[in-house]
């Protein structure tokens, strides 16, 4: 048999500071006390489903969330500002070190490609290293929960 949660507010002095109950029941009978309370209007009661419960409490956050999202593009321009900046001066500070080797002879591609090569170097050494320690944590978690 499955089990429905209800859930009622006492609404009679302060709806903001109401007492919640909450009450596990079979879903037949779920039906009943719900028609009860509603009907009842001496009780100065609210009858929910913990499910209309939980998603009237969400709908309340729904300006929330909106607000967030707003600020989310704008921290993502942000980022992306700021990481184009870092790029110019990682350039810019390697101007020198890229006019020697032009002197030397080397190609643009040739040059790119040297940087390139040493940027993804680099991305696989920072990013192994956190990978395996995740995997491990992984596997031990795994072999300890079995």
């Amino acid at each position: 048999m499955r089990y429905w949660t209800i859930i009622w507010r006492n609404v009679a002095r302060n709806p903001r500071r109401a007492l919640l109950t909450a009450v596990s029941i079979g879903f037949s009978l779920f039906l009943i006390v719900m028609e009860q309370i509603a009907a009842d209007r001496r009780l100065r009661l609210e009858a929910f489903s913990e499910r209309g419960y939980y998603e009237a409490q969400t709908a309340a956050g729904s300006g929330l969330r909106v607000l967030a999202s707003i600020l989310t593009v704008f921290m993502g321009i942000g980022a992306c500002f700021a990481a184009m900046n870092t790029m110019y001066a990682a350039v810019a500070g390697r101007a020198r070190e890229i006019g020697t080797l032009r002197a030397l002879g080397f190609s643009r591609a040739g040059i790119l490609a040297s940087f390139m090569a040493e940027a993804v170097l680099l991305a696989l050494i920072g990013g192994w290293f956190p990978a395996r320690d995740a995997a491990r944590k992984t596997i031990v978690d795994a072999l300890r929960s079995s």
